[in-house]
């Protein structure tokens, strides 16, 4: 998804501003190949951890275009999400049918924010 917003980007950036107190606009204005640095190092995080998670319970959704699944864990009482490659969701029933999910849960920190982003990717679905 960066990749997609970096090839979105025009190729030169530009921002006016103004204050009450200054009667002329200012204007600055970057190329493509430094607006993509500025993109790379606001964007720039390292994985934490990587470890196993299982969850038991009935899905919610998934979307066999992107992806994307969300689970209701009856262990827990707690909803998940994360991704899938499509094959892996294929055949699975929503809201009837529970299921043992194994994951990968991959911890990144953005470095620039210092913000966690945990994210839960399907290794293994079984009909329980």
């Amino acid at each position: 998804m960066r990749e997609v917003a970096l090839r979105l980007l025009p190729s030169v950036i530009t921002h006016d501003w103004s204050t009450p107190s200054n009667i002329t606009t200012k204007r600055i204005a970057i190329g493509k190949p430094k607006a993509e640095r500025i993109y790379r190092i606001i964007n720039r995080s390292e994985e934490l951890t990587n470890e196993e998670r299982s969850f038991t319970g009935y899905f919610l959704s998934a979307s066999f275009k992107n992806g994307d699944w969300r689970i209701f864990n009856t262990i827990d009482g707690h909803e998940y999400g994360g991704k899938s490659s499509p094959e892996k969701l294929e055949g699975v029933t929503l809201r009837k049918v529970n299921y043992n999910l194994v994951c990968q849960e991959v911890i990144e920190e953005n470095t620039v924010e210092e913000k966690d982003a945990i994210k839960l990717l399907l290794q293994s679905v079984i009909e329980v």
